[in-house]
């Protein structure tokens, strides 16, 4: 090959777009039932968070109006969340007549986006300029660039993180004030708000780790291409 690194560059950047522009997940799985159902879920899981930390901050009893509306806002935001799994697995089943495709309680079904992804690019490798030849290198670049970008989101995380520390350690000073009955409530509380996790990874990965994230998958799908080529 005889191009110059602009060129090289240009090329990337076009992959990038093919997998990860023109086969977003918006566009393979998301509906508007589930994007109506993701936004609901958001807003259920915002609302009880902040009826929680109210109901910790004033020492609201246990047995208290305010708690049951807390938990019932919970429960339907963990319905709301695992509604969307089951949604984009019927869109999948549907669209792309893939009934072998199994439940994802994450609702992100990436086994099949990222096969998705390689069947389609598989046919247009060569408008990339990619072969058996320079394979290798490619994935190599892609490896690089999602380690570099990684190490640089999480120094960013990790600098919030210290600077926030001395609220949650406040917060953390009124939980264990607590009563016994009150601190299991908390408990119950925090299993039904295990979609925080999921709600926070979705926001950390599509928000802060969006674009390093395309470079893992690229390398991945250039990988599995390898195999087959």
């Amino acid at each position: 090959m005889n191009d110059t690194v602009w060129e090289l560059n240009q090329r990337r950047q076009k992959l990038l777009h093919f997998l990860f522009k023109e086969r977003s997940y918006s566009k393979i799985i998301s509906s508007t039932a589930s994007n109506i159902t993701f936004i609901l879920g958001l807003i259920f899981t915002a609302i009880g968070y902040r009826l929680m930390i109210f109901n910790i901050i004033n020492g609201n009893p246990p047995d208290s109006y305010i708690w049951i509306i807390t938990i019932f806002i919970l429960v339907i935001a963990s319905i709301l969340f695992f509604a969307i799994a089951f949604i984009s697995r019927n869109n999948i089943r549907k669209k792309y007549n893939r009934n072998e495709v199994t439940f994802d309680w994450t609702g992100n079904y990436s086994s099949f986006i990222h096969s998705y992804r390689a069947d389609e690019l598989k046919s247009s490798l060569s408008n990339f300029k990619i072969d058996l030849s320079n394979i290798d290198d490619e994935i190599l670049h892609y490896e690089s660039l999602h380690q570099d970008g990684i190490y640089k989101v999480w120094r960013n995380i990790g600098i919030a993180v210290v600077i926030i520390s001395p609220l949650w350690n406040e917060l953390v000073g009124k939980v264990i004030d607590l009563d016994l009955i009150t601190l299991l409530l908390l408990a119950i509380s925090a299993i039904l708000l295990s979609v925080l996790a999921m709600s926070i990874t979705y926001f950390i990965d599509n928000i802060f780790l969006a674009k390093v994230l395309k470079y893992k998958k690229t390398a991945a799908i250039l990988r599995d291409l390898k195999q087959i080529l």
